[in-house]
C-alpha cells in the first residue's frame, strides 16, 4: 500500500521461557483479536506528551513497550510511559533489517 515506508527491524535475546510465553499470549491475542484495537486517541495525545491509555487499545510503540514489560525484558522498564519506535535503539539489540518494508524478507534469525 505504501511502497516506500522505511523500517528498522530489531532482534533481542531473550530466555526461552521468556520466548514461550511471549509466542503464547500473541497466538491467544490473534485469536481474541475482536477484542483489541487501536488506541487513536492515545497516539495523537502521546504528540502533546499527554499519557492516554485504554485497556485493550495500544498504538504500535505502546503495545511493543507493554509486552517487553510484562515479560521483563532487559532495559523495558526505562522505557517512557510516552514511548516512540526511535526509544527501542536504548535497548540492548541487534539489527536485522533496515530498508524498505516491500523488500524485507524474514530472515528467521
Amino acid at each position: 500500500r505504501f511502497s516506500n515506508t522505511r523500517v528498522m527491524v530489531l532482534a533481542m535475546d531473550i530466555s526461552d521461557e521468556n520466548y514461550e510465553n511471549l509466542r503464547i499470549c500473541l497466538e491467544q491475542m490473534v485469536l481474541d483479536k475482536h477484542k483489541y484495537g487501536y488506541n487513536y486517541l492515545g497516539l495523537y495525545l502521546a504528540a502533546l506528551h499527554i499519557i492516554y491509555t485504554r485497556q485493550n487499545r495500544y498504538y504500535c510503540s505502546e503495545f511493543v513497550r507493554e509486552i517487553l514489560k510484562k515479560y521483563k525484558i532487559d532495559g523495558a522498564d526505562g522505557l517512557s510511559p510516552i514511548v516512540q519506535p526511535i526509544h527501542f535503539l536504548t535497548l540492548p539489540h541487534k539489527t536485522i533489517f533496515t530498508g524498505k518494508l516491500s523488500e524485507y524478507q524474514n530472515c528467521n534469525t
